[in-house]
């Protein structure tokens, strides 16, 4: 509370009057008043954000985040059923379910970069006048990541270099960005569909898990609601 009235009095953010020895940030955006900075180096952030913002980079990289390459592993493994028989061990291979898997691993890494994974990104990477970039809440990160959603316009999210050095160069953001993110987003929410097929108890039950059909139920409205599916189909 003293950190945000003590910015409110001077107009100075957090990091500037808690931490002298961090260089000036660089304003992104503000929203209703707030306004939110990034560093352009990964230097500059202190050790204990770097770590997130490096891990939020690397996923963007796999094009996948931590709870999905899980599940997909999980998965992959349950796709190899060992059974036992009176002459011994024989294995049976669900060689539909392992190649669509394989083809959907393809497309990920072969075409667009999820829009969650860069909004992720964001949450880290970015922190307000108030915040103290040197502390990580994991729900204050999470509230932040849907009110970059839902109150930034993307191309002014997408604009700011410190995400934009993630898009393609061929992307034109004034043009046509709305249509890579209903691509990417319709991507996502393809792949989730194809993961969440034929799941047993266990993985289905698992937290990472949980959190992928959370985020595919999300992703299943948003795009029902951009009419880029039907609401008709089935809820798969």
């Amino acid at each position: 509370m003293l950190d945000r009235f003590l910015t409110l009095i001077t107009g100075l953010p957090v990091y500037h009057l808690k931490h002298k020895e961090l260089p000036p940030a660089i304003l992104a955006f503000t929203i209703k008043g707030v306004k939110y900075y990034y560093w352009d180096n990964f230097d500059a952030y202190p050790s204990s954000r770097l770590g997130s913002v490096l891990d939020a980079e690397m996923d963007i990289q796999n094009r996948a985040d931590r709870d999905f390459l899980i599940s997909y592993n999980q998965k992959l493994k349950e796709s190899f059923v060992i059974k036992l028989s009176e002459k011994g061990q024989a294995s049976t291979i669900n060689l539909s379910e392992i190649a669509n898997m394989i083809i959907d691993a393809e497309d990920r890494f072969k075409n667009v970069i999820w829009t969650d994974l860069l909004y992720n990104f964001g949450a880290y990477a970015l922190f307000s006048e108030f915040e103290d970039p040197y502390i990580i809440d994991p729900v204050y990160t999470k509230k932040k990541k849907e009110l970059f959603k839902k109150k930034v316009d993307p191309q002014i999210f997408f604009s700011v270099p410190i995400i934009s050095d993630f898009l393609p160069q061929w992307l034109n953001i004034q043009e046509n960005l709305q249509t890579y993110i209903d691509r990417a987003d319709l991507a996502n929410y393809e792949s989730l569909v194809c993961l969440d097929t034929s799941l047993s108890k266990d993985l289905r039950d698992s937290k990472e898990m949980q959190n992928l059909l959370s985020l595919k139920a999300e992703l299943r409205l948003s795009l029902i609601q951009r009419g880029l599916i039907s609401d008709n189909i089935m809820n798969i």
